[in-house]
């Protein structure tokens, strides 16, 4: 699908030009109507201004270029809080957060974490979690973790 890339790549030279991060890119049918929906975020967290910003953009240059045959709708707006962590950068974005973890295996006895993101690569998390009156650090396999995102306190 060279379309897509083309688009994938139109999205990402102006996300980087504007100082956003494409979390997600896609093109998808629903019913008769195709939509480009394309999720950015940046340090500190995107803004109304930065998707309008972006949208502007993107429409008008996608519109010049004609990647997207016919009417389509776009969509441009932030991950949201509850988005899974996936990439190293998005976890190193939340540094410093508690992250709620589930595990594809025990570590610890616990197929589920809950703790203070200390660091992360591409190999292994790094949290500090309570285990009682004291704390331990744990480092997670990327490769034992199912799924992560940040968790919410109200």
């Amino acid at each position: 699908m060279e379309e897509k890339s083309k688009i994938e790549s139109v999205v990402g030279s102006l996300a980087e030009r504007q100082g956003l991060e494409v979390v997600e890119c896609d093109l998808f049918r629903a019913g008769r109507k195709l939509i480009l929906r394309v999720f950015v975020d940046k340090e500190g967290g995107v803004n109304l201004d930065d998707c309008q910003r972006l949208s502007r953009e993107l429409g008008a240059a996608l519109d010049l270029e004609d990647l997207i045959p016919g009417s389509y709708t776009l969509e441009v707006s932030s991950p949201g809080l509850d988005r899974p962590l996936r990439s190293t950068r998005d976890f190193l974005r939340q540094k410093g957060r508690t992250l709620r973890l589930g595990l594809s295996e025990a570590i610890g006895g616990r197929k589920a974490l809950s703790g203070k993101l200390l660091d992360a690569n591409d190999d292994a998390v790094t949290l500090e979690v309570a285990r009682g009156k004291t704390t331990e650090t744990i480092s997670v396999p990327r490769s034992a973790i199912l799924h992560a995102k940040v968790e919410t306190v109200f």
